[in-house]
């Protein structure tokens, strides 16, 4: 392989520019390669942005492993470059005795994950910090937080070209060729002036798949890749809705998580309004349109721990698709990260799933895969 060749990223996610700034920085010659008009037009900013503690995921696994150190480093990089964040923490609640056993567990699994400043506090403490919450008992996580995820996108590119790496917008790949020095490329980029694409062939040493929604599509372009390797796709659809006025919150306020996701919980933003979401509907095709029939499903989600919702006061507002590798009722699993280990193509990674805790792990899984393309050389 050819150190004279670039390293492409396909995809312009905080995933995928994460991973080119990463490489950049220790000197590679980077080529972001994005098929629609801008960074961070899909996953990245149809999400909650918040920075997650590291709670819910299994022992061992990368979710685990790259959200607790993603955490902190994300914290860090906020400091350093003054984006906007702030560490507003988040209560898991108790809304009944048999969620008891379920809080605990949880606090166990943050414990053993590394999360270290957890603790349960009960009806009396969780009235001084939320006379609003109904709750016999909440899981505290001080280190929960939020992020402005596109100041955030901003700073990331910027140190990618700062570094001499190259975004290119309007490129869609269509197909992928092994060669004995890396891969061929065969790319439809948009003439802006016609409006038409020319196809155009790019060499590069490496290859980082970081696609979102379209990672799997991509896989299937490479020749002589091995088709079993490539896990299902399902949307995961997670609608928001939001909340006229002032938060009634301080912390982001969380029910216990279902076999799908999080649960509906309470997002507040820098101007102080809130949002509750994502719930999940499973969906077929690509769709950011939020119905208006599932608000009945909020407002009994809510209720239940904000019984005193107003429900005119709450409206449809914005939706998101997660590219989960596991369909209904299979329950949750872990990032998928594929390297040469995995398929037996030397400069390859590919990512799959990569959905919540994603924006959290985004700088880990970046340190992950640059030493994952660095020790295969």
């Amino acid at each position: 392989m050819s150190d004279k060749l670039p390293t492409v990223v396909v995809g312009a996610g905080v995933i995928g520019i994460a991973i080119a700034r990463e490489l950049a920085m220790a000197g590679k010659q980077v080529i972001i390669l994005e098929q629609t008009e801008s960074f961070g037009t899909q996953v990245s900013s149809r999400n909650s942005g918040v920075i997650h503690a590291g709670l819910y995921y299994s022992t061992n696994s990368l979710k685990a492993q790259l959200c607790v150190r993603g955490k902190q480093l994300l914290y860090d990089y906020c400091q350093q470059r003054h984006i906007q964040h702030k560490r507003i923490g988040k209560l898991v609640v108790a809304t009944n005795q048999q969620d008891m056993v379920k809080l605990d567990r949880l606090t166990s699994q943050g414990m053993v994950n590394g999360v270290s400043d957890l603790n349960i506090i009960r009806s009396e403490q969780i009235k001084e910090l939320e006379p609003n919450i109904s709750a016999i008992a909440a899981l505290h996580s001080p280190s929960t937080g939020i992020i402005d995820v596109h100041d955030l996108l901003v700073n990331l590119l910027s140190d990618v070209e700062r570094h001499d790496g190259i975004i290119a917008y309007h490129s869609r790949v269509d197909s992928v060729e092994k060669t004995k020095q890396g891969f061929l490329m065969h790319i439809s980029v948009k003439d802006e002036l016609s409006d038409t694409y020319e196809d155009y062939p790019l060499e590069c040493q490496q290859l980082v798949n970081a696609a979102g929604l379209g990672a799997q599509s991509l896989a299937r372009t490479i020749t002589d890749f091995p088709q079993a390797l490539i896990p299902n796709q399902f949307l995961a659809k997670g609608n928001y809705f939001a909340l006229e006025g002032k938060s009634p919150f301080n912390h982001l306020i969380y029910p216990l998580p279902n076999s799908a996701g999080l649960g509906a919980h309470s997002l507040v933003d820098f101007q102080g309004r809130v949002r509750f979401g994502p719930d999940v509907e499973w969906v077929d095709h690509i769709n950011y349109d939020v119905s208006e029939e599932r608000k009945a499903m909020f407002i009994d989600q809510i209720q239940r721990y904000y019984p005193a919702l107003d429900p005119s006061k709450l409206h449809s507002d914005f939706a998101g698709i997660r590219p989960k590798i596991v369909g209904p009722d299979t329950g949750t699993t872990d990032f998928m990260i594929q390297s040469k280990t995995e398929h037996g193509f030397a400069g390859l990674v590919n990512l799959f799933g990569i959905e919540s805790p994603g924006l959290t792990s985004s700088l880990a899984i970046a340190e992950y895969c640059k030493n994952l393309l660095l020790s295969a050389n």
